[in-house]
């Protein structure tokens, strides 16, 4: 008896169309303009208050992620918000990923996530909906040339966020000074110098080492009879002159070397700040009650950095003689 023949048929499989992994994208009606050096946080609040989203759940849809961490995709924000691409990545400084942000050269610095700060009123209040911005702090970005506010560090609940430099020509001209520091030794040697230079003008202040032109500044902005917590914003903008011209000289290749090789006192680099920085300059390199002079204590981590890099640069016994002043 003959069997029937197999049913040799392949068994047919359900048919799955292809489903693109990121959906294609169409810009929001409401368009937002970015604030320069925004983050990239700030911009996706105002993008999705504007267009009555959440923003954590605008934050979702762009980058298929809960983590809070996780980058958002430039392009894909290029396509939700309709601002170009570029535009974006010039004005949100975190937005850039890690293929895309420039090489960490000597004259570069690694990006960062840093603290953030409130840009100039002014600028920020002709932004759409009026809504906080908030931007990634430079500590060397401290005024705003176009309203004239100082927009720099000092603490805001002394009543005094952002005080007007109109009438104060010497720190609007040290802002000057600052950017041909800056054309000339390069953004980050001029920023790195800077952070030195203002941490040192303020400890002198804290000293109550007492300077004419710095007071003068404080009575433009509150009178003869002035009394303010040294921490107030008034009083970093009274200081930024001096901190700019300390700024030049720790800035510049020459009087490094000059502060590196007189040893163990530097005269003439000694005079120059006297003669551009301090008329009132006192070298001390001998620490009192425990606090070093910030000055001289700072040409002295220089000095010790040098003889790491460099061990035949000065010889034992002159780096022994040197420790022997600072610390006895």
């Amino acid at each position: 008896m003959n069997k029937p023949p197999e049913n040799r048929t392949e068994p047919q499989t359900a048919y799955r169309p292809h489903i693109p992994t990121a959906m294609p994208l169409r810009p929001l009606p409401r368009t937002v303009t970015p604030f320069p050096n925004e983050t990239t946080r700030s911009y996706l609040d105002r993008l999705a208050r504007a267009n009555y989203l959440d923003g954590d759940h605008l934050r979702f849809y762009l980058t298929e992620s809960r983590k809070k961490s996780s980058k958002v995709p430039a392009d894909r924000l290029s396509a939700l918000s309709g601002i170009p691409e570029n535009t974006l990545l010039r004005a949100l400084y975190d937005l850039h990923s890690e293929e895309d942000s420039p090489s960490e050269t000597a004259d570069s610095q690694p990006r960062r996530i840093v603290h953030e700060k409130r840009p100039c009123q002014l600028c920020a209040a002709g932004r759409e909906f009026g809504e906080k911005i908030h931007c990634q702090e430079q500590p060397d970005v401290v005024i705003c040339r176009l309203h004239r506010r100082w927009i720099g560090p000092g603490d805001i609940r002394y009543g005094h966020p952002q005080p007007d430099l109109t009438n104060q020509p010497d720190i609007l001209q040290a802002a000057k000074r600052y950017r041909r520091i800056v054309r000339r030794h390069g953004q980050a040697n001029a920023a790195r110098a800077y952070k030195n230079a203002s941490d040192i003008c303020h400890q002198w202040r804290q000293s109550n080492s007492s300077d004419d032109a710095f007071i003068h500044r404080m009575q433009i902005f509150h009178g003869e009879e002035w009394s303010v917590p040294w921490d107030d914003a008034t009083v970093h903008a009274a200081v930024y002159p001096q901190s700019i011209a300390l700024t030049r000289i720790l800035a510049s290749p020459y009087w490094q070397s000059v502060a590196l090789q007189e040893l163990p006192i530097p005269h003439r680099f000694i005079d120059e700040v006297r003669r551009t920085v301090n008329p009132l300059y006192q070298w001390l390199p001998t620490p009192s009650f425990k606090r070093p002079e910030p000055l001289a204590d700072w040409i002295n981590w220089q000095r010790h950095q040098t003889r790491k890099s460099d061990p035949e640069s000065h010889t034992t016994m002159e780096f022994d003689q040197l420790n022997t002043i600072w610390y006895g």
